[in-house]
């Protein structure tokens, strides 16, 4: 019989567990195809309960409890991951624990796809605020693109959906402490890319689920040394990609709301980064930070190829994501969402093309 997990990654989700296991039960209720069915709550040891309140929940299949005393959301998937080795799954998926805009219809995309369409790496389309998925908009979103000339508009988003061949692929793989933390999604989307695995994106609706923009600092610079590592393991396939996916505006990834709760945030981190580079003479302005960050998003790439990379680069180069994510939270709020997103797709196309060029020169 075959076999299906769906993996919920969690630290202090008390408040949620208990909702996103109800609607992932009743997915499988309603699609499942006979299949022996696992909900795993890879959990961090939370203090919350979490972990207790999951197990309340009544469901159709089994429930298994991962605990981890180790911290990271990386170190929960990993776990996920050689469990679902163990127990020779089929199919796996995970959903983020605090996502609260979930419904039973994700579970039948994310299946369909994998079963009856025999991919192996499902990736999510949705809609998120114009203020939240900074790292993915700015910097995985283009990098995967920019090297992988794949169109993946969620490289990092939480919810995903694997084969048995992914699952293998990843378990194989040697793991480093930044990826058992925020750097898991883009290691996961790169393996796939890497792998040459067949790759899927769905369309999920919005998503919505607890505010990131706080964690941006943590977890952009766990993102950035993943994914520095992983690209230095994997140079020697960068040449496989030749033929370019054509990027458009497929959907609009940005939801219209523009309530912007943070400003006063986003306004005090774009001055702290001004200011940063102004003590270097170089003066940031929203008028060119989009071609600063072009610019030095190429040199990383370069550097990376090069074995050239020193900290000083490195810390630049947050600043540098930092000013551009803030200033572009300040633009957003003054646009359409479907402008947002052109500005955000263009930045990509700009990237693949500064990259590329500087890859062939």
């Amino acid at each position: 019989m075959k076999k299906i997990a769906i993996c919920l990654p969690s630290f202090n989700e008390c408040k949620n567990i208990q909702f996103v296991t109800k609607v992932i039960n009743e997915g499988l209720k309603k699609y499942n195809k006979n299949f022996e069915c696992y909900i795993v709550n890879a959990d961090n040891n939370s203090p919350d309960n979490t972990n207790k309140l999951f197990n309340q929940v009544e469901t159709c299949c089994e429930k298994v409890s991962l605990i981890s005393y180790l911290e990271g959301k990386g170190e929960n998937l990993i776990n996920f991951f050689n469990f679902c080795k163990n127990y020779q799954i089929d199919y796996a998926i995970t959903i983020d624990s605090d996502v609260v805009s979930i419904e039973i219809e994700w579970i039948d995309k994310f299946l369909k796809e994998l079963i009856d369409n025999n991919f192996d790496y499902v990736t999510p389309i949705y809609q998120r605020s114009r203020y939240e998925g900074s790292t993915t908009n700015h910097f995985t979103f283009p990098a995967v693109y920019a090297l992988c000339h794949s169109f993946i508009r969620q490289p990092i988003s939480g919810d995903f959906g694997f084969s048995r061949r992914f699952i293998n692929l990843i378990t194989r793989q040697k793991i480093n402490s930044e990826i058992k933390k925020y750097g898991i999604d883009i290691y996961m989307t790169l393996t796939a890319c890497f792998g040459n695995l067949k790759i899927k994106q769905i369309m999920l609706g919005s998503k919505l689920h607890n505010s990131s923009f706080y964690k941006i600092k943590d977890m952009f610079k766990q993102v950035l040394q993943s994914f520095i590592k992983t690209v230095k393991c994997k140079l020697y396939k960068l040449d496989q990609y030749k033929n370019q996916e054509k990027i458009y505006l497929k959907t609009c990834s940005l939801l219209p709301n523009r309530d912007f709760k943070h400003k006063e945030f986003a306004k005090k981190e774009y001055k702290k980064a001004k200011a940063y580079f102004n003590k270097q003479g170089i003066k940031i302005t929203h008028k060119n930070i989009e071609d600063l960050w072009i610019k030095n998003f190429a040199l990383l790439i370069k550097k990376i190829k090069q074995n050239l990379l020193d900290e000083k680069f490195l810390e630049d180069f947050e600043q540098l994501f930092y000013a551009r994510s803030t200033s572009f939270w300040l633009q957003a709020e003054k646009i359409s969402a479907q402008k947002a997103e052109e500005i955000i797709i263009c930045q990509a196309i700009k990237i693949f093309k500064e990259v590329n060029y500087e890859n062939n020169n």
